[in-house]
């Protein structure tokens, strides 16, 4: 019966899936991240267009002698 010389761990096959888990993992770190990104910029964009649509109808209210707060 053989010995092993070499840590099986050590034998390329084993580093080699741990460096392709390694970059599956960072790749889909980089994704969420990037997904995070755009949700919050849509986020933005969406609060600031409904700020301005709700800055308009304030407006128009106060131009038209009607309060801009709901009663």
């Amino acid at each position: 019966m053989g010995h092993f010389t070499q840590h099986p761990a050590e034998n390329g096959v084993f580093t080699d899936l741990f460096a392709a888990r390694d970059r599956r993992e960072s790749d889909l770190c980089w994704r969420e991240q990037l997904f995070a990104a755009v949700m919050l910029f849509e986020l933005d964009r969406t609060y600031e267009k409904h700020c301005k649509a709700t800055s308009y109808i304030s407006e128009s209210n106060v131009e038209q002698g009607r309060s801009p707060v709901r009663e």
